[in-house]
């Protein structure tokens, strides 16, 4: 009964906001969209209760049979992608196809008794399992022959592409949630030799196919530069930040990501394995690479200049240090006179362009990028103020916007989870008048 009222609800909520724009830029999270929705249902509910009407039994009994297959519609939509590739080693892994068995739980939240699942098998130092056609009903079982921390993620293969998502749903033999441990990346568990394990999708939609995989947390004990481009200038102040996540430094200052495919690093474990990543790149655990470098001056961004900028990931003492890296003012930054476009490098704190005006008060602003719509989002507009940036207006992509004669401004576009599969983007300005 708590489903049928609970579908009606989704229902009602759903059928409300049908007209409602959605920026998808905006979702940043699959845990923020569930936190959201659910205060929509929360919201939903006390308006039905302070609104409804009684009316007949058949007449609830169609409207909850209307909202369950307005359900089943709207999660098939739900999706976040990475640029994570599937395994290719895919000979070596378990595969268990929904239709070989026939007993699955009856509820999607939690691993059942009565079911059967298959077990993650041990390749090299990688435990998976493969499971075809898979809902929010399977599971995969996991018994460690080593207690230790272990990190779990699973890649998705659906009819919109392949992504890598960390695993949420772990749960221990009584079939209670595991709390998880943080390490920067991809979702990790303290597990225990011996013992019975259970990791799920979730609730998400269905898929053609999901490789769950599972190995011991190592340590990063050395990083080495495979390749950097010295070439690559950063921009200050927009390249710097600090204290956002907190440092014991305080003339330690993050860089944002400039090299993207020019610069590339080789890790090596504690377990002896290595790999070689782009700077732009999680590494096996799903942490991305921390940049930063020292500045004492009394600026409160680095001044314009050469540093060192020393490459690390958190948790980890293992550093690389890349010197005599360039730092220049923002009016160095790739400059649109009048008219015209650009196309720059995309980080991880989006992309500026600086524009000079001519005559013109009114210019009509457009982005573009391989890789990502950017839609009709908007466009911040910015100026300069004693060595900052500041927010003065934004346009929508493709709009107008009026501008004074003869002035500097800077276009900012930010990406969000976007910028990973975009490494440029072309920002282009007509005069409207």
């Amino acid at each position: 009964m708590k489903r049928k009222v609970l579908t009606m609800l989704l229902a009602v909520t759903m059928s409300a906001t049908v007209g409602s724009p959605v920026c998808a830029a905006d979702f940043t999270s699959g845990t923020e969209n569930v936190s959201e929705f659910s205060e929509n249902v929360m919201d939903s509910e006390n308006a039905s209760e302070n609104t409804a009407d009684a009316d007949t039994a058949s007449e609830e009994v169609n409207e909850t049979a209307d909202a369950e297959e307005s359900e089943d519609s709207q999660e098939s939509d739900m999706l976040e992608f990475t640029d994570e590739e599937i395994t290719d080693d895919e000979d070596s892994i378990p595969e268990f196809n929904d239709d070989q068995e026939d007993i699955l739980t009856d509820s999607a939240g939690k691993p059942s008794t009565a079911a059967k699942y298959p077990s993650m098998k041990k390749t090299g130092n990688v435990y998976t399992a493969t499971v075809k056609n898979a809902t929010e009903k399977d599971y995969v079982k996991f018994v460690p022959n080593k207690t230790g921390k272990y990190v779990l993620k699973m890649t998705i293969t659906s009819q919109y592409g392949t992504y890598t998502n960390s695993v949420y749903d772990a749960y221990n033999s009584k079939f209670k949630m595991l709390e998880g441990i943080s390490t920067g990346g991809y979702g990790a568990y303290k597990l225990e030799k011996g013992k019975t394990y259970y990791f799920g999708m979730g609730g998400g939609p269905s898929a053609l196919k999901v490789v769950f995989q599972a190995e011991i947390l190592t340590d990063v004990v050395s990083i080495k530069q495979v390749k950097i481009d010295k070439s690559v200038a950063f921009y200050t102040p927009i390249d710097f930040s600090q204290g956002q996540y907190g440092t014991d430094n305080k003339n330690q200052y993050n860089v944002a990501e400039r090299w993207r495919g020019k610069g590339k690093i080789k890790i090596t474990y504690s377990d002896g394995k290595t790999e070689t990543i782009r700077t732009d790149q999680r590494n096996r655990y799903g942490q991305w690479l921390s940049r930063y470098v020292i500045y004492k001056g009394k600026k409160s961004s680095p001044a314009a200049g050469t540093y060192d900028v020393h490459l690390k990931f958190d948790g980890s003492k293992a550093e690389t240090v890349v010197k005599n890296v360039k730092v220049k003012k923002l009016s160095s930054l790739p400059t649109i006179n009048g008219r015209g476009s650009k196309t720059v490098s995309v980080t991880n704190n989006g992309m500026y362009v600086r524009f000079k005006t001519g005559k013109s008060t009114k210019y009509r602003v457009s982005v573009s990028f391989p890789e990502y719509d950017f839609g009709s989002k908007g466009i911040a507009i910015e100026q300069e103020k004693k060595g900052k940036l500041e927010y003065t207006n934004s346009v929508q992509n493709g709009d107008t916007c009026t501008l004074k004669a003869n002035k500097v401004y800077y276009f900012h576009v930010n990406l969000h989870s976007g910028w990973q599969e975009n490494s440029t983007g072309t920002l282009k300005v007509t005069p409207a008048n």
